[in-house]
């Protein structure tokens, strides 16, 4: 329908003016409600609903919006995850990464040991920085630790003991010793300690090395860099274990109290956060075959806080690792009896303990012929688990829910032994 012209008025004394300049008024009025509709129907028609509304940030600020496919995702900002994981692929160890869904699988080192052991762990150390940024890695026997970047690029080789080294839990420092021989004069030519150690601190970035501890003060194994100025040696003396923690800046020890040298400590694991801290220990002697462990609750300044729990377990190396969901879900790797013998532990189950209802649950339990050990948490993602299948044999390495489920393979091989750990890129 076409609008009819509209015909001139002419001008009138007294409020003509004023009638005109209200015509003028609303023709405008309708001109722009009619162009704002239009713009809303070519907006509806091309799917969008409407104008986004603008943040408090931005409010005030040139408009910087995005169309939605050209958001830059979390991995092209350099922070996505990588897991790490090592094999024996004769003759070489190899240690691989891989993203969680198991694509883009690179190999970051590929080096034949110097002496072929049984098992894995007996030929390979791997200790991944706190930053998730470095790795530092020992073959046995050699008396070399290679600190190297997420590639695979060598940054520093020191001396060092294949057994002992770790990181500060900033990753600005890197931990290790030399075995010096002993000093036996004080026990009448017995040595009750084995070999003397020195313990040296390497800054990650300079490069820098100082002596943290001489061969007077025995420390002989490393537990862990409990926080960032503690650290939690062991004393061997007989057979049994005495622990202490070590203060970097002052140089002092102080033994580690209501803590029975009878218990083995294998573990210890940190909350995200730092509220929370979880030794896990076995029942000496080393070697046996099962038992009970406990799972002990520290507070600040290493002050024993309580009893967790008690659970079977396996006391070998084999042990899995503790991971964290937060500051209240801990897991961890239960062991039952492996027929028909019944006789030896096996590691077959993942649990959650809940601090904050203090109760353990299933996550992952044996199932046909799959057993299950935990290999760590993926920052906040989900669970890295070790899969093995009785008969084939398969040992599978996967990335699951916290729930235990959605698994995604990440490597699978006949061969046993997975080290495994992650990294940011």
């Amino acid at each position: 329908m076409q609008t009819p012209p509209i015909q001139p008025v002419p001008p009138q004394e007294g409020g003509g003016k004023k009638k005109n300049l209200l015509m003028l008024v609303v023709v405008a009025t309708m001109v722009g409600v009619a162009s704002v509709l239009f713009l809303l129907t070519i907006r509806i028609q091309q799917g969008d609903g409407g104008l986004p509304e603008r943040t408090s940030e931005e409010v005030g600020q040139p408009s910087t919006m995005m169309p939605q496919s050209q958001v830059i995702p979390p991995q092209a900002t350099g922070q996505r995850t990588r897991v790490i994981y090592a094999t024996y692929e004769d003759p070489n160890v190899n240690i691989y990464s891989a993203l969680p869904d198991g694509s883009d699988r690179k190999i970051v080192v590929s080096e034949k040991p110097p002496a072929f052991q049984s098992g894995l762990e007996a030929m390979l150390r791997l200790r991944v920085s706190p930053r998730r940024d470095l790795l530092a890695y020992a073959l046995y026997p050699r008396d070399t630790i290679s600190i190297v970047n997420t590639t695979g690029e060598r940054l520093r080789t020191v001396r060092g003991d294949f057994q002992s080294f770790g990181w500060s839990p900033d990753g600005e420092n890197f931990l290790y010793n030399l075995q010096l021989p002993s000093s036996s004069s004080d026990t009448g030519g017995v040595s009750l300690q084995g070999p003397a150690r020195e313990w040296y601190l390497l800054n990650a970035g300079t490069g820098e090395e100082s002596l943290l501890a001489s061969r007077d003060v025995h420390r002989d194994e490393l537990i862990a860099w409990a926080e960032r100025e503690k650290v939690l040696f062991a004393d061997h003396v007989l057979g049994s274990k005495s622990y202490y923690l070590f203060d970097v800046n002052k140089k002092e020890s102080s033994p580690l109290p209501n803590v029975e040298q009878w218990m083995d400590m294998r573990k210890v694991s940190v909350s995200p956060s730092g509220r929370r801290r979880v030794l896990f220990a076995v029942p000496s002697p080393i070697g046996r075959s099962g038992g009970l462990c406990e799972f002990l609750e520290f507070g600040e300044e290493w002050q024993f806080k309580q009893l967790l729990f008690s659970e079977r377990c396996q006391s070998g190396s084999l042990y899995g690792d503790l991971g964290w969901n937060g500051d209240d879900e801990l897991f961890y790797t239960e062991a039952t009896t492996e027929p028909p013998q019944g006789l030896s532990l096996v590691n077959d189950s993942i649990n959650k303990y809940d601090f904050r209802t203090r109760q353990r649950k299933p996550v992952l339990s044996r199932a046909g012929r799959e057993r299950y050990q935990l290999a760590g948490v993926l920052e906040g993602q989900g669970l890295l688990v070790l899969k093995r299948v009785i008969g084939n044999p398969e040992y599978v390495l996967e990335v699951r829910s916290f729930d235990g489920r959605e698994p995604v393979t990440i490597h699978s091989s006949n061969q046993e032994g997975m080290i495994v750990d992650w990294v940011r890129e």
